[in-house]
Parts: C-alpha cells; sequence; structure tokens
C-alpha cells in the first residue's frame, strides 16, 4: 500500500512524454471508473467527481486495492491544477484555481492518512509515512503557488525527512530520484532563498532544521522507521566539517558556498578514490567492466555540474549582477566541473581502447581471464576483423576528440595559455592515434601508399604534441585514466610511429619497384635467359627460367638449296692447272690449244662434274 509508489507508477504510466496534463486528467477519470468497476464500488452520485472517496478500514484490511481509489481522485485533482498552469496567461483567477484543486488533493490524502493509521486497516509504518509525504508535497504546492514561504519550507521539509529516513528498500529507482529532486528539493531551495537562509546549509540540515518536532505523532512514526534519524547530528553548516569548503582550479583555490554542491564534492571525491583503488595496477577486469566502473563518477560529477548551473539560475532570478564575487566563484567552479567531467569521458573511452590508448595492434583473439596456454598457439585475427577493430577505435578516438573539443571552448580556458596549449597537445595525440589506425586499415586491405601517407600525418602530428607532453610527470602506472597524457605514453607513441613510417616507407619502394618489374620485364620474362644473352638486364636475372623446359620442337636453321647451285660455279684446282704452272715458258697459243681439248662437262643442265 505504498502510496507514493503507486503515483509514480500511475504517472509513468498515462502521463505522455509531452506533459499533456488534460490529456492525463481523462486518462484518470478512465482509469479510476475502471478501478470502481473493479472493486464493485458504485456511485451514488456519479455527477460528483468526489463521491464514495472515504474508504473504510475494513475495506483496506480486506483488499489493499481500495488504496487507489483516493489516490487517483487526488492525482487527478494534481492534474487539473497542472493544467490550469501550463495555460498561457497566468493571474489571480488561474492561480486561485489552482490552489484550489492542491488544497483538494491535500484534503484528501490527509483522510487517508487517518484511516492508513487505524490498525484495523493493516497498514505499516512505511505505508503510512508514504502517504503522509504525498500529501506534504500536495500542501506543499498549495502553499509555494500562494507565496506562504514559511508554511512551503515546512511542508517540504516533512517531505524530504519522510523519504529520507525510508529504508532504500521502499523506495529506489531513477524515477524516485528525480522526483523527489523535482517536487521536493527544487521548491525547498527555492523557499530558503525566498527567505533570506544562507545557502550554507545543507538541503538535509535546513529540512531537519524546520521540522516540526512538536508533531508527536509523525515523530514517533519516523522513530518507529528509523528510530535514530532524528537525533543524527547533521552538518548545519560546512564549517562544521562533512562537506568542502574550498576547490582547487588552476593554481586558484574557490569557495564553496552552497552546501548542496559541496556535498557533492565531496561524493565526487569518494567516488574516484574507490575507483582509483578499484582500477589499480593489479586490476584483473576486461575493458568493459573497467568501464562501466566509470559509470558511478560520471553521474555524481554530472549532478555537481546540474546543482552548479542550478545554484547560477537561482541568483539570475534574484537579480545577482554577474560582476558578483558569488557568481563569478560559481562560474569558476561550473568550468572546474564541467573540464572534470569531460576528462572522466575522455578516461573512460581511453580503457576501452586497449592497451598503450590502442596503439599496439592486436593479433590474437581477446580472452575472458589472465590465464594463458602457452602449449596452445592461438589463431591469428582475420584482416577484416582486424579491419573492424580498427574501426571501432577511430570510433572511440572521434568521441575523445569531440570532448577535447568541448573542453576548449570552456568558459575561461582560452585566457589560459597553458592549459589550452595541454589540451591542444592531447588533441594531436589523439589524432596521431586516429590516423594511425586508419593506416593500418588502408594497410590490411592493400594501399601501402595511402597507408604511408596517413602514417606521416600521425607521426608530424605525435612530433609537434611532444614538446608539451614531455612536460608531463611520469604519473602512475595504475589502470584510472582521465584526459592527461604522461611523458612516457607520448614518447611511446613517437617511438612506434617512428618505426611504422621507415615500414610503410619500406612497403610502398617494394610496391613501386614490383610494379616496374611487372610493366618492363613481362615480355621479356617469357623468352629463356639463353636466349636473352646479349641484352643486360636490370632488373636482375631471372634463374628460374634459364632454359626452356620441358623442350619443344622448333625450328633450327638449315643450309638453303641455292648455296648448292651456286657452288658448282665455283672453279676447283686440277692437276693440269698445277702443270701450267710449272712450265710459265709455254706461249699463250699451247695454253688456248690445251684449254680447246678439254674435255666438255656433263649432267643435267651441263652442271654435271667431269
Amino acid at each position: 500500500m505504498d502510496a507514493t509508489k503507486f503515483i509514480l507508477a500511475t504517472r509513468l504510466e498515462l502521463l505522455d512524454y509531452a506533459n499533456d496534463y488534460s490529456a492525463y486528467t481523462s486518462r484518470l477519470t478512465t482509469r479510476l471508473k475502471s478501478t470502481k468497476k473493479r472493486l464493485g464500488v458504485q456511485d451514488k452520485h456519479p455527477a460528483k467527481s468526489h463521491s464514495n472517496l472515504d474508504v473504510s478500514t475494513s475495506q483496506l484490511a480486506q483488499n489493499h486495492e481500495f488504496i487507489q481509489l483516493p489516490l487517483l481522485t487526488a492525482e487527478r485533482y494534481w492534474a487539473k491544477s497542472m493544467a490550469w498552469r501550463s495555460r498561457d496567461e497566468i493571474n489571480s483567477e488561474t492561480r486561485s484555481q489552482v490552489i484550489s484543486k492542491l488544497t483538494q488533493a491535500t484534503k484528501i490524502v490527509e483522510k487517508l492518512v487517518a484511516t492508513l493509521a487505524d490498525k484495523e486497516s493493516g497498514a505499516s509504518s512505511s505505508d503510512i509515512l508514504s502517504a503522509w509525504a504525498y500529501a506534504a508535497v500536495l500542501k506543499g504546492d498549495s502553499t509555494f503557488r500562494g507565496k506562504k514561504w514559511q508554511q512551503c519550507l515546512e511542508n517540504y521539509s516533512i517531505a524530504k525527512i519522510i523519504y529520507t529516513a525510508l529504508p532504500a528498500s521502499v523506495l529506489e529507482g531513477n524515477i524516485f530520484k528525480d522526483y523527489v529532486s523535482d517536487s521536493v528539493d527544487t521548491p525547498l531551495r527555492f523557499a530558503q532563498r525566498q527567505l533570506n537562509i544562507p545557502t550554507t546549509l545543507s538541503i538535509l540540515a535546513l529540512a531537519k532544521k524546520h521540522f516540526p518536532q512538536s508533531d508527536e505523532v509523525l515523530v514517533a512514526r519516523l522513530n518507529d522507521v528509523a528510530p535514530s534519524f532524528l537525533k543524527e547530528d547533521e552538518d548545519t553548516t560546512m564549517t562544521d566539517g562533512g562537506a568542502l569548503r574550498f576547490t582547487s582550479w588552476r593554481d586558484r583555490k574557490v569557495p564553496v558556498e552552497d552546501a548542496e554542491i559541496a556535498l557533492k564534492l565531496e561524493a565526487l571525491e569518494t567516488a574516484a578514490s574507490e575507483l582509483a583503488q578499484k582500477l589499480g595496477p593489479s586490476s584483473d577486469l576486461r575493458p568493459n567492466s573497467k568501464a562501466e566502473a566509470y559509470d558511478a563518477v560520471l553521474e555524481i560529477s554530472n549532478d555537481a555540474v546540474d546543482a552548479t548551473q542550478q545554484a547560477i539560475d537561482e541568483l539570475k532570478e534574484q537579480g545577482v549582477a554577474q560582476g558578483d564575487s558569488r557568481m563569478q566563484n560559481l562560474a569558476i567552479l561550473r568550468t572546474k566541473l564541467r573540464y572534470d567531467l569531460l576528462s572522466w569521458q575522455i578516461g573512460r573511452n581511453r580503457v576501452l581502447m586497449g592497451e598503450n590508448d590502442g596503439a599496439v595492434l592486436d593479433d590474437g583473439p581477446s580472452l575472458k581471464g589472465k590465464m594463458k596456454l602457452p602449449q596452445v598457439e592461438q589463431p591469428l585475427i582475420k584482416d577484416s576483423q582486424q579491419v573492424k577493430q580498427q574501426a571501432k577505435k577511430v570510433n572511440l578516438y572521434d568521441k575523445t576528440l569531440q570532448s577535447l573539443e568541448v573542453a576548449n571552448e570552456l568558459p575561461g580556458i582560452a585566457a589560459d595559455e597553458h592549459l589550452a596549449a595541454e589540451i591542444d597537445a592531447v588533441t594531436k595525440y589523439f589524432t596521431a592515434l586516429k590516423s594511425l589506425a586508419i593506416a593500418r586499415s588502408h594497410s590490411l586491405i592493400g594501399n601501402a601508399a595511402n597507408a604511408l601517407a596517413l602514417i606521416k600525418h600521425a607521426y608530424d602530428q605525435s612530433e609537434a604534441a611532444m614538446p608539451v607532453l614531455a612536460q608531463h610527470t611520469e604519473g602512475q602506472d595504475g589502470g584510472l585514466k582521465t584526459m592527461e597524457v604522461t611523458r612516457k605514453q607520448a614518447a611511446f607513441l613517437q617511438s612506434l610511429l617512428k618505426g611504422e613510417l621507415q615500414r610503410s616507407r619500406a612497403l610502398v619502394e617494394i610496391s613501386k619497384l614490383s610494379q616496374q618489374a611487372s610493366k618492363g620485364g613481362a615480355v621479356a620474362a617469357k623468352r629463356p635467359l639463353i636466349e636473352r644473352l646479349s641484352q643486360y638486364v636490370s632488373e636482375g636475372a631471372d634463374l628460374d627460367n634459364i632454359v626452356a623446359y620441358p623442350p619443344k620442337l622448333e625450328p633450327i636453321p638449315v643450309k638453303p638449296l641455292f648455296l648448292d647451285v651456286a657452288w658448282n660455279y665455283v672453279q676447283y684446282p686440277t692437276a693440269q692447272t698445277q702443270q701450267t704452272k710449272a712450265a710459265p715458258q709455254q706461249s699463250k697459243s699451247n695454253v688456248q690449244a690445251d684449254s680447246e681439248k678439254q674435255p666438255a662437262k656433263k649432267g643435267w643442265f651441263g652442271f654435271g662434274r667431269g
């Protein structure tokens, strides 16, 4: 029979995201009719919307669902008041209608509280206090619209104390936290400022200070749930301990005058300390588990930023000038908290990148534990899977660079030259990592020239960031990572890129030589080396093609027929010519006579041999 839990579930189900309260009112009317029909309750006067609202203790003891009738009716009045508030014009008539609807809703819930307080109803102390807190919120809204700030402060204090004292198992979840923050904390803080109460009081301390201790029945109910809650001493002011009074930002101490912001800072320091202990050097958590450990710090840091912005907005509503010291301190504090939030986000991304911010190329599948089997050879990752891994890293690098861009645009960063130079150096560091990841993708798919260009760009970025990052301290070798890049990490990346650059140049040179060899020697390589001995081979001899093997039947050069025919015309030396040379004194006539007596040659066509 938890009233607050039922109301929040009803709003979550029936109230749309546009906050159309008129439609919400009609849905509540339909739900109320169906609930009455299910419980067997008939309206004696259907024209009156508040007929049969009184629920008896016997009905509650018999069926706890009877508590839904007065709660749905009160919620419908609240929805009507919100519908009146959402109108464009807010005049005295509108304000009176809003207050009237809230007053009627408060009376219905207070009567329900009295019924639940009866022992015969079977309601527990938690059920009674939950309905009591809901009635206090409705009454606080009514007095808030009527600008009765003292009564408003007391009513919201009752709701704050009850919701804080109830066990966490009764009311938990983000929906309940948002409800308390929007419907209780915000108007409570506004009433505090209207009454000129110093903001050094935390909300819980403020609520305890203005809680009506004279209400013995309420105090007794609270003691039943949390006996020592009201007796615990809260930090009434920040000077009494607990919350932080100062915070440091760029060698400057900033006073924290708002108690809520101070509590958020204290909680943030505690969460950061727990995170550092969880992600120590000996941590065996996987990257995803390490990233999940950052969620608590990110949530608290975001709440601190929201609290600071809310404090600034409240001061603006009061007409405080920008030059006021409170506004200046809050502006500096907001810049610090937003910078820290971005730093935690970048640290979470760096944990997901892997070892050395993803600079090391994974060569095997990730194991679930630290135990590895040295005797079993791990299968290599395929090129397509490696390209997908590089694409995931590039996505993380893009998110990190976007966070750095937002950090560089924060108020006051541009005036701090040293901090701006550090952010620029870290940006170049992650730009080099992004170029390295893209270059590896090009190298895996065979684009050596593109990979060389990207590696060269990455090396230039790393070299440009090194003078600034080299001034950083070594830091601890723990698993906690933020925006800060140590000198060791920057030096490792530069050394890695230097080797990758030489390797990429060698691959491009090999690719060029291969292309030239394939173009110029494609035709010549078909002929065996033995047939090209007279040629100078500039790209090297192909020793695999010395001779044609297996041998093939090929034509060989032969002596042509016309050489045989022409050879017959050659005059060969004979014995007669030798004798003629031996007797030179013979006359020419004898020589001619001897030649005429020489027998004629015989043979085909006169070519025969004598």
